[in-house]
């Protein structure tokens, strides 16, 4: 599997991506801090949700995303997991999904995605 998923402490905003991931928790809560990234029109539209379906872990927020913007992903990351490898493969499915994603749009200003 091709790309690259970093955790680290700072704004996601800020970096140059293809795509990043907002964390939900089971019943598809976004906190504070991730609900700020999302525009008015997308927290409305995400209100009305009610939790995962069964076997989703991520999606991408919009179906048409901007060329040269992230593309913004929700991920079913927060939960009270006990194995920490759950943790790593929700992440690693998100990398799966959005670089395909990512390819097959051609969304990106350069030759090649970043994958």
């Amino acid at each position: 599997m091709n790309g690259h998923l970093f955790v680290i402490d700072g704004d996601l905003t800020r970096i140059a991506c293809d795509a990043w991931l907002i964390p939900t928790d089971d019943q598809f809560v976004i906190e504070d801090p991730w609900r700020g990234c999302l525009k008015p029109h997308e927290r409305e539209m995400l209100a009305n949700r009610d939790g995962w379906l069964p076997g989703e872990s991520a999606f991408p927020l919009n179906a048409d995303p901007v060329s040269g913007e992230p593309w913004i992903w929700l991920g079913r990351i927060g939960t009270n997991e006990p194995q920490p490898g759950w943790y790593g493969e929700r992440g690693a499915k998100f990398v799966e999904l959005a670089a395909k994603a990512v390819r097959e749009a051609r969304l990106v200003n350069r030759a090649e995605p970043l994958d």
